[in-house]
């Protein structure tokens, strides 16, 4: 969501830890992951790009870390963490090309700029790097920043280089695609799932790696819609609403941010299913969520969900929100921008500095921050 550059808020984030519980629900925890953080961030980092193609690209969406594992061969290595930007410099929607890479320090240098021959693209928060030595990015693009040139897009497929290895599009199984998780175990047979805000879906996408000489090729075994009837819709400030962010519960179930219609949905027996297996059962729903986005799992087990605020709840704006899964209940929010609404998306709870922590991209102030515990 296009919001305008400012400077960097200094203020310390309020805390509320949540007592309500829903019905038939188990006792929570008494911890919070949320609660552990640090009052202010430790790291906050420009996140447009200076210079070359792409530069001036805002409004950043994902955020993801670079796995251990990930050859280190390249500009990228474990514990860095990558950064896309859906906007370009005149802050159109739908048009930013550039993914950035960001140290545990906070140097930032641009991983990935798409080549004119991939336009029209606009890079999401779909976004994933896996341990074969891939980066996978979503693009839903505009040609002039609105709805009415909103157009399918795909997956771009990313070597360790920063050069494009495949692109995956589908006019029936990637349409749209605006988040995505990877179950990332054998790094030989990855799969990912991805959210599809222009339909409503959920697709799996199976994998294969080929390494040769000149590095790892990704082989796609299969395409497989196995979630659906999630919300999407155009809208006037955020482009546009559908499910966005991904979590996998374990390898057969899948946590999806159903962002127009406020709750967290749960899907289970997404690993081997042929089948369309719906929208699953609701995990939470109603405030504090406020149109969720991103979804990171904490250390505790819990749930971090971000607010895109596309929703109306009347909650405070930007906030997180942690849930307990098992319990089915809202444990703690974070206020983490006190600007206008809808500054924050992609999160992920990486390690930095030796310790569990929380980034997050905050378009108010086009940075990348990290939270530490």
């Amino acid at each position: 969501m296009p919001r305008p550059l400012r400077a960097i808020l200094a203020s310390i984030a309020a805390i509320t830890v949540l007592t309500a519980i829903a019905p038939g629900a188990r006792a929570a925890p008494s911890f919070s992951f949320l609660g552990t953080l640090a009052a202010s961030p430790s790291l906050a980092v420009g996140t447009s790009p200076a210079a070359g193609p792409g530069a001036g690209d805002q409004n950043p969406y994902g955020v993801a870390k670079v796995p251990w594992g990930f050859p280190t061969n390249g500009p990228l290595q474990p514990g860095d963490l990558l950064v896309s930007n859906f906007n370009d410099a005149a802050n159109a929607q739908g048009t930013g090309t550039t993914v950035v890479a960001v140290t545990p320090a906070g140097h930032v240098s641009t991983f990935f700029t798409a080549p004119p021959s991939l336009a029209p693209v606009g890079l999401t928060t779909a976004l994933v790097a896996l341990r074969a030595g891939l980066v996978v990015v979503g693009s839903t693009p505009t040609t002039d920043g609105t709805f009415a040139t909103i157009s399918n897009g795909g997956l771009i497929f990313i070597d360790q280089h920063g050069h494009v290895v495949l692109r995956l599009t589908s006019s029936t199984l990637l349409r749209g695609p605006w988040d995505m998780t990877a179950d990332d175990a054998d790094p030989g047979r990855p799969i990912l799932y991805v959210s599809n805000v222009l339909s409503g879906t959920i697709t799996r996408v199976d994998l294969h790696v080929v390494r040769g000489p000149d590095g790892t090729v990704p082989v796609v075994d299969g395409l497989t819609q196995v979630a659906s009837g999630f919300l999407h819709r155009s809208d006037p400030a955020a482009l546009v609403v559908g499910p966005t962010g991904l979590l996998l519960g374990g390898p057969d179930t899948l946590y999806v941010a159903d962002t127009g219609s406020d709750r967290i949905q749960v899907v289970s027996g997404v690993r081997d299913t042929d089948d369309d297996l719906g929208s699953g059962r609701t995990v939470v729903a109603g405030a504090p969520l406020q149109g969720p986005l991103a979804l990171a799992r904490t250390p505790f087990g819990t749930i971090v969900a971000s607010n895109g605020d596309a929703v109306s709840a009347g909650v405070q704006p930007n906030l997180v929100v942690e849930i307990d899964p098992s319990s089915r209940r809202f444990v703690a929010t974070r206020q983490l921008d006190a600007g206008g609404p809808g500054g924050i998306f992609g999160i992920a709870i990486a390690r930095a500095a030796g310790r569990p922590s929380l980034a997050y991209a905050d378009d108010n102030t086009v940075t990348l921050d990290v939270l530490h515990r």
